[in-house]
């Protein structure tokens, strides 16, 4: 009764929920339009964080036995979270691991990972195949080191009002890839094909805000979604 009556309050008061950091604030807004109600003041997180991080609770913290995570990119928020946990193999990666003070990073490239044959339980990529000039070759290295029983949560920008995904070799600048892509150093957007694309080497089922109930105040906008791949056969 006593919970119920706090969010209450802090609803009235307008305070959003990070579950981060476990407590009542007031979010700051963030994006190129300026989301309300986007960033936690005290660990940054965004929507799609708060939301993935129902997944991850749901399907990977939830495991009684080891698991071996690839962690491609790392977010420093997420990388903290599984470090601590004692069932877990922690294995972060990036091709510029200097860019990750903070995360003992293992310099990789995700389209020619350094890891044996089914090497992992777990693998997480967010916001990185929109960044890959050859993202099959990544999503092959991904089918490669990913074990029989494995899972793969990859999230990536989708505009849901494309009905294809927009890649072009003639886009190259900086300035026309920030003006057809969304971001500068994109090489690719990614619309409703995306599951398509993803089903060309794994199973795919697409979890979004439906699958999972927001605790507290929490504000997910349409970036929540997260695609869960695993192995056909």
């Amino acid at each position: 009764m006593l919970g119920k009556l706090k969010r209450q309050l802090n609803l009235i008061l307008g305070r959003d929920y990070c579950p981060f950091c476990s407590v009542f604030t007031k979010f700051k807004p963030f994006g190129k339009e300026q989301r309300p109600h986007a960033e936690c003041p005290f660990c940054g997180s965004l929507e799609r964080h708060r939301f993935l991080l129902s997944v991850y609770k749901d399907k990977i913290l939830t495991a009684k036995t080891p698991l071996r995570i690839l962690h491609t990119a790392p977010e420093t928020i997420f990388a903290k979270l599984f470090q601590k946990e004692s069932q877990i193999v922690y294995t972060p990666i990036d091709l510029y691991p200097e860019l990750f003070p903070d995360i003992p990073c293992v310099k990789a490239d995700v389209t020619d990972l350094p890891f044996e044959n089914e090497s992992f339980d777990v693998i997480l990529s967010n916001h990185v195949l929109e960044h890959i000039p050859n993202y099959e070759k990544c999503c092959r290295e991904f089918q490669r080191v990913l074990a029989p029983d494995g899972r793969a949560f990859l999230t990536f920008p989708v505009d849901w009002n494309r009905a294809e995904t927009l890649e072009d070799s003639a886009i190259q600048t900086p300035q026309d890839r920030l003006k057809f892509y969304g971001q500068a150093d994109h090489v690719r957007l990614f619309g409703c094909d995306s599951e398509e694309l993803l089903a060309k080497f794994f199973r795919v089922t697409k979890l979004t805000q439906k699958d999972y109930k927001p605790f507290g105040n929490q504000q997910w906008n349409d970036a929540a979604y997260c695609f869960l791949l695993e192995h056909k056969t």
